[in-house]
């Protein structure tokens, strides 16, 4: 595998994990603290150093974040580049048309764009950016009305 290869695949992998750790069934998801946050999980590894921490359910199942993050892995692994956008809107469509989410806290922003995604790929652009949102929304938005930028030489 080439090399940039291998250092995008690394960073979807670390980036999932990191996310289902700083999400902790929500636990941690807006959490301030980070003294707060290392010293659950050095408690939870029953240890000072938190590390190495088993990241599995019940206490961290995949994120809101995490189910988008899967979403968009499997979108960007085809052969053609052009083919992006479509299976990024149908991917992350299906968030909402199957239970993948229950219990999880996907945001007005993300839910709003998404019900747009499903309804026409451009109509995404017309729900409006919100001043206190921060999560999926917007990067989901962008990145499947406007792909500019996802094909070419340096892309990835």
């Amino acid at each position: 595998m080439a090399a940039a290869a291998l250092r995008f695949e690394a960073s979807m992998v670390l980036s999932g994990a990191l996310d289902a750790l700083g999400y902790r069934a929500g636990a941690w998801e807006f959490c301030k603290s980070t003294a707060t946050v290392r010293a659950e999980c050095a408690a939870l590894a029953g240890r000072p150093s938190p590390l190495p921490l088993t990241l599995a359910p019940p206490l961290f199942p995949l994120s809101d974040d995490t189910v988008m993050h899967l979403r968009t892995a499997q979108a960007i692994n085809v052969a053609d580049v052009h083919e992006m956008p479509s299976r990024l809107r149908e991917r992350y469509v299906t968030c909402l048309d199957e239970q993948c989410l229950m219990g999880r806290a996907f945001g007005p922003t993300t839910i709003s764009a998404l019900r747009a995604l499903k309804a026409s790929p451009l109509s995404v652009l017309s729900v409006p950016f919100s001043g206190t949102g921060g999560g999926c929304g917007g990067a989901m938005r962008v990145r499947v009305a406007c792909p500019r930028g996802l094909e070419g030489e340096g892309a990835f």
